[in-house]
């Protein structure tokens, strides 16, 4: 059975070694992160179109050139 001073230096390692992750990684890990809500926001985007109408190219490119 570990001793508590055994957790509490394994504990500060662990800490340790993660926050070295983030400052060694930090691009690595901000790249993640905006993957991870990319995914989430087109899986929340094919949701919602899963419920729409459909719309045919013609109304699409009308609208596209209106904002041009």
């Amino acid at each position: 059975m570990p001793t508590p001073q055994l957790d509490d230096t394994l504990r500060q390692a662990i800490k340790d070694a993660v926050a070295e992750v983030f400052e060694e990684k930090a691009e690595v890990l901000r790249s993640m992160v905006e993957e991870i809500v990319e995914d989430i926001a087109l899986a929340h985007a094919m949701d919602q179109a899963a419920d729409s109408p459909e719309v045919g190219r013609d109304e699409i490119m009308a609208v596209l050139e209106d904002r041009a």
